[in-house]
């Protein structure tokens, strides 16, 4: 039995409420041996993360599109589609931000496949629930904040914090000699 396979047992053994309390600690955890296990490829890339209520996966379309236009070798993940290296498929999950070592897996197939820069769709819930936890980012992009997910995030002030901890990230991120660059949609209120 593997690591993730033991992580994973967790989640059946415990009961539903303490779960939901420890799966911040949960994520963190795989994100962490995932990094560990693929050995932090995103820090061998440019990582730009696109967060906000709407038009999240055709902003990383139309980013991957414009960086491979440019020359550039790329991977992008989002809702809809991953793309490593030119070769495209659909997301099978249906999930904006992959969890447990997806990711991870993923990010490592694109150093392996030569890219240069990834483009991440990067959701409320994934940042909150650390599935992000390790991948420094080098440009953060804001589409939009409207009021969705409450349910996850009570409110619109929860909502915004959420979606504001890829900035932080972007703050504190040390990892590569890239200059951060914020992106923000200056029309949306």
């Amino acid at each position: 039995m593997n690591l993730e396979s033991v992580l994973s047992t967790g989640r059946k053994i415990l009961p539903k409420s303490l779960f939901k309390l420890a799966q911040p600690y949960y994520h963190w955890m795989l994100a962490a041996t995932g990094n560990l296990r693929y050995g932090f490829p995103a820090d061998k890339m440019v990582i730009i993360g696109v967060t906000g209520t709407n038009g999240k996966s055709t902003t990383v379309d139309l980013i991957n599109s414009v960086l491979r236009e440019n020359g550039l070798t790329t991977a992008m993940f989002s809702t809809v589609a991953f793309e490593i290296a030119g070769k495209r498929e659909d997301n099978p999950t249906s999930r904006t931000t992959l969890g447990r070592w997806s990711l991870q897996r993923k990010l490592r197939q694109a150093v392996d496949r030569g890219c240069t820069h990834a483009v991440l769709e990067v959701s409320s819930e994934g940042l909150t629930m650390n599935r992000l936890y390790g991948i420094s980012f080098d440009v953060a992009v804001f589409t939009n904040l409207a009021p969705e997910h409450l349910s996850t995030h009570k409110t619109m002030a929860g909502y915004r914090a959420a979606k504001g901890l890829l900035f932080k990230n972007l703050a504190k991120s040390k990892a590569k000699e890239t200059p951060k660059t914020l992106i923000v949609n200056a029309d949306d209120k």
